[in-house]
């Protein structure tokens, strides 16, 4: 929907500022919005840096098995997968529970793909964000994880 909305927006020839912060920085949406995608900013917990060995690493591998580049989504799911697996390790040798399961993801400090990531009070994650933009056909990293300390 959103490649939608940018080339509806272009082609009755609002010259408008487009943000977002649905898709991330999805390879689709430059796809399907070509140039009209120009100029585009947008907020993300996810963003492939190729300076990143870490990323880069594991971008890479993404790809090989897939065969289609990441989105947030994948990021998500996969750190979502590692919190979960250490949560369960810190258990120790005591009997996994939901409750212990639980309780460990409560005081995890994770920092994954998609940057640090904590639980707070109520269970809902608190997590930061980049933002991004779109120049020359590319999304380009504007502030870091922390922008708005």
């Amino acid at each position: 929907a959103v490649p939608q909305v940018i080339n509806q927006i272009r082609s009755i020839g609002w010259d408008v500022p487009i943000t977002t912060i649905g898709p991330g920085t999805s390879q689709q949406v430059l796809d399907l919005s070509g140039e009209n995608a120009e100029g585009l900013v947008l907020s993300t917990p996810f963003f492939y840096d190729p300076q990143d060995e870490v990323l880069t690493g594991w971008k890479d591998e993404f790809v090989s098995r897939s065969g289609f580049e990441p989105t947030v989504h994948p990021a998500f799911a996969y750190d979502a997968t590692l919190m979960l697996i250490e949560a369960i390790e810190a258990c120790g040798d005591e009997e996994v529970t939901r409750e212990k399961v639980r309780d460990n993801l409560a005081v995890i400090e994770f920092n994954g793909i998609t940057g640090p990531i904590k639980f707070n009070e109520a269970g809902d994650v608190n997590r930061e964000y980049v933002i991004c933009a779109v120049e020359n056909g590319e999304y380009v990293l504007k502030e870091g994880f922390g922008y708005s300390e």
